[in-house]
């Protein structure tokens, strides 16, 4: 199986001022690729972005939250003036809430928690689907986890709620979408040490940090995807930390 060079490919990722959705960006511009970065906070977009110019990358950042429609299109408008197209969607963007039991959830923390993980992917997919279409071909990932496929209480109801439909909807674009010579990837990490880690109301200690999945074993998973040749799909990857002791 030879890997794909991905040399002037032009990548979207959001969610990529930190974590995973960073370590893609990174990652992605290491081997070439042109990168648009968004993110609901200007700040750590501005660092990504930092690092990649300072590699000698191409990039170009937006403060955009994906559940915003209006905003989402008029950057994706602006990625298309600077690159002329889109050949990968990393869909990084995620969040977790403290209170995240039916015990003690509020409405709108399951509206917030769904509106990002789940509703923010079909807002990207929806505006960079007809580049994709009118090229014949794209990668789309789509940053899942152990718990969309297999329900854990720790996660919060919400969480694994948006997770679980998630990894169906990734599904349903590969039966969609191969046609148009798009694939589509799910990438389902256990326990990874990013911040969102810190959302939890027990806090993780360091023994337990220490045997978590860093965001860049996560990012080198994606490189793997969207580097396979075009009669190629990898539906999905599963990542689960070696020691899988208890907290």
């Amino acid at each position: 199986m030879s890997n794909m060079s991905l040399e002037n490919k032009v990548a979207v990722v959001t969610g990529a001022g930190s974590g995973i959705g960073k370590a893609c960006a990174l990652a992605l511009s290491k081997k070439g690729v042109k990168i648009a970065i968004l993110g609901r906070r200007i700040e750590p977009l501005k660092e990504t972005s930092s690092i990649i110019r300072n590699h000698r990358g191409e990039v170009i950042y937006e403060s955009v939250d994906v559940t915003n429609r209006i905003k989402l299109s008029e950057f994706v408008k602006n990625v298309l003036q600077k690159y002329y197209t889109i050949d990968i969607l990393v869909n990084a963007a995620g969040l977790n809430i403290k209170r995240r039991f039916l015990e003690n959830m509020d409405p709108g923390d399951w509206e917030r928690v769904i509106g990002t993980n789940l509703t923010g992917v079909y807002n990207c997919v929806q505006e960079i689907l007809p580049i994709m279409r009118k090229n014949k071909e794209g990668v789309i990932v789509n940053i899942g986890s152990n718990a969309g496929r297999w329900v854990d209480k720790g996660s919060g109801i919400a969480y694994v709620a948006s997770k679980h439909a998630l990894y169906s909807f990734n599904q349903s674009i590969n039966l969609e979408e191969w046609k148009n010579g798009i694939r589509a990837c799910s990438i389902l990490p256990g326990e990874v040490r990013t911040p969102l880690v810190f959302e939890r109301l027990t806090l993780p200690d360091e023994h337990h940090l220490s045997i978590m999945l860093r965001p860049e074993d996560v990012a080198e998973s994606v490189i793997f995807a969207v580097s396979q040749p075009k009669h190629l799909l990898v539906e999905e990857i599963v990542l689960k930390p070696t020691n899988r002791e208890s907290p």
